[in-house]
């Protein structure tokens, strides 16, 4: 038993070995602080010093945050209405799901509250030039340029 046990092991191995050969890559490294002409991304390499970088960077982040956020509400919500329906009637059942969807409720108006606050923020702060709610929309085909 304890053969076959090894000689499975040794096969899966080998099969992921051969299933999965080590390829080189190499990396194509670019630096956001220098210009395009030195191997950057920035346009002129007053983006690291005026801060514009490190804004990019926050605004990706919340991007993120808001879209990950946005699908736990979803995820939130529909797992209460999932135990809703399921409920059969029990009072207990069914206030607990009530509350889990008036909880997805109140999660979704704080991730619109933040695009409103950020928005009026940026705008107070940087004037009409920089906008966090400048937000593109890509559609098939198009290819997605960066903010």
């Amino acid at each position: 038993m304890k053969k076959l046990k090894a000689a499975t092991i040794t096969l899966v191995l080998a099969l992921v070995v051969v299933a999965f050969p080590p390829v080189r890559t190499f990396a194509a490294i670019r630096n956001p602080a220098l210009s395009e002409r030195l191997g950057g991304t920035a346009e002129s390499s007053e983006a690291a010093t005026d801060g514009t970088i490190f804004l990019g960077y926050l605004v990706s982040l919340w991007e993120t945050a808001i879209s990950i956020g946005g699908l736990l509400v979803l995820f939130y919500f529909i797992w209460g209405a999932f135990e809703w329906i399921t409920a059969g009637g029990e009072s207990g059942k069914l206030e607990k799901a009530r509350l889990r969807m008036m909880h997805a409720v109140v999660g979704l108006l704080i991730l619109v509250s933040s695009f409103v606050i950020l928005g009026y923020i940026s705008t107070a702060l940087f004037g009409e030039d920089f906008s966090i709610l400048n937000l593109s929309f890509p559609t098939p085909g198009q290819e997605q340029t960066s903010n």
